[in-house]
């Protein structure tokens, strides 16, 4: 945090350099107070990172060692605050214990003792999570872990073995899935650096903001719970990113999230070009983002073609027969462009999309259920 026209960091505690644990600095925690009341107006919802990292990693060395039992002593007593002075906050969603901690480091034993302690003192059980630097799967199967979550940023080496930013995305949510099942999964830092993890030269060249439109929309649709969180957020709020959000928020209004039997799906369409459709599919809806992979601005595709896609085809199955509406939807200006009513068989059906340009989306949902 710092001043609106520059200056110093305005947070004590953001300093990794001091020398101890257990002191809370007053001024910083009327800050926090002010920050969970802004929320609370807005009915928006946070995920507190706790501790910070530079304070415990070296302690958390040896799990036999007196050090790493006194990190253990600070945390819960650091923990024991956090839960009374704000876990009575409707807008609290998870506390986090770290943020990118070094995945080598044997944690296993602290994040069991906090969650048991958690469990005992905050009386409204909210999720619990952390981070690591790079993946950490022995994190998202933690049994005192209640969230996964990783961090993912496309660099230039990431491009050799992936081709744009929806790959990434794919990627990193298959991978969520693999090694969390059942558990509440989130993209939560993603975005474009250069090879010394900053911001990327590439992001002032993507003038419509490309790659945030797409990841959103691959994200939201991959089976993870949430978008991909740009790490980069002060370049998206210096240019008013934000109309990004309401065309999706508007087609997902529909989408039965945590319903039993959705499923996310990738289907390869059937036409002139290679579109990909990512989607999640339930036993009487389908819900699918269109992306056009040869055209992406990643790819070279200049931003001021408007190169058309046509004669997409969507082969679609696993519904339950019925009378089914079709909404194909414009993403960038959150409107419907063509609706459609069909009826399907067990043996399912194709659906025609309508020419289109870099992507499109579309909602199948039985009429019986709207």
């Amino acid at each position: 945090m710092r001043e609106a026209a520059g200056g110093p960091n305005l947070l004590v505690d953001a300093n990794p350099n001091l020398p101890r644990r257990g002191v809370y600095h007053q001024i910083d925690a009327f800050m926090l107070d002010e920050i969970v009341e802004a929320a609370r107006m807005r009915d928006l919802h946070l995920q507190l990172c706790v501790t910070m990292r530079d304070l415990y990693m070296q302690a958390l060395r040896d799990p036999e060692s007196a050090e790493y039992d006194e990190a253990i002593r600070d945390a819960q007593n650091l923990l024991r605050y956090f839960v009374a002075r704000w876990g009575y906050s409707t807008s609290i969603a998870a506390w986090e214990y770290f943020n990118e901690i070094d995945p080598g480091k044997p944690t296993d034993r602290f994040y069991r003792e906090l969650g048991e302690y958690l469990e005992r003192i905050d009386p409204y059980g909210h999720p619990r999570t952390t981070s690591t630097w790079s993946s950490s799967h022995r994190d998202w199967r933690h049994g005192q872990l209640d969230m996964a979550e990783a961090h993912f940023y496309l660099r230039p080496s990431s491009l050799k073995k992936t081709p744009d930013v929806v790959a990434a995305v794919l990627d990193q949510a298959r991978d969520l899935r693999e090694h969390s099942p059942g558990r509440p999964m989130l993209l939560a830092e993603f975005g474009l650096a250069d090879e010394k993890w900053g911001l990327s030269p590439r992001m002032k060249e993507d003038q419509r903001l490309e790659h945030f439109h797409n990841a959103l929309w691959a994200s939201s649709l991959s089976g993870l719970s949430g978008t991909a969180m740009f790490w980069w957020w002060e370049q998206l709020d210096r240019r008013d990113a934000y109309h990004h959000y309401r065309p999706l928020a508007d087609f997902l209004k529909t989408v039965p999230f945590g319903a039993a039997g959705l499923e996310a799906e990738q289907v390869e369409t059937r036409g002139p070009r290679k579109i990909l459709a990512v989607g999640l599919k339930g036993p009487q809806s389908a819900h699918y983002w269109f992306y056009d992979r040869d055209h992406s601005w990643e790819r070279g595709a200049s931003q001021d073609s408007e190169t058309t896609a046509a004669g997409v085809v969507l082969p679609i199955t696993g519904l339950a027969a019925g009378n089914y509406t079709v909404e194909w939807w414009d993403t960038w200006n959150g409107r419907v462009v063509r609706t459609e009513d069909v009826t399907l068989s067990g043996e399912g059906a194709e659906l025609t999309a309508p020419n289109f340009s870099r992507d499109i989306a579309c909602r199948v949902v039985s009429r019986g259920t709207r």
